[in-house]
């Protein structure tokens, strides 16, 4: 024998609030009034969408400028003290990221000459 009671009870409690979207009114608002808002809405979508775009630059062009101000080790010195992950995934899935993985990727590379002797 099967127990279907909180089934059931589920559906009595959606039946329950279907029955009070139905008779709660509802706010009419003109074209107008819903036009304004959407063009709001996409307006605020697009300035974030631009704002987004534009800490993204920053953020590659900050990286950039490290990995080319960080000084080239000597050859003879493998580890300084500073630790980096043993591997750094790039799943692909995300683009943007891209050019922040390959900033990681030589600055490891320049933090430990020896264990890259060729490509």
């Amino acid at each position: 024998m099967c127990d279907h009671t909180t089934y059931e009870t589920q559906l009595a409690t959606l039946q329950n609030e279907l029955e009070l979207a139905r008779r709660t009114p509802r706010v009419e608002g003109t074209d107008d009034d819903i036009r304004q808002e959407l063009d709001n809405m996409t307006r605020d979508a697009r300035e974030a969408n631009a704002e987004a775009v534009s800490l993204r630059t920053q953020l590659v062009n900050a990286l950039s400028l490290a990995v080319r101000a960080a000084p080239t080790p000597p050859h003879g010195h493998e580890d300084r003290g500073q630790k980096f992950p043993d591997s750094l995934d790039f799943s692909g899935s995300d683009r943007t990221q891209l050019r922040g993985w390959i900033a990681q990727l030589q600055m490891i590379i320049r933090h430990k000459p020896n264990s890259f002797p060729d490509e």
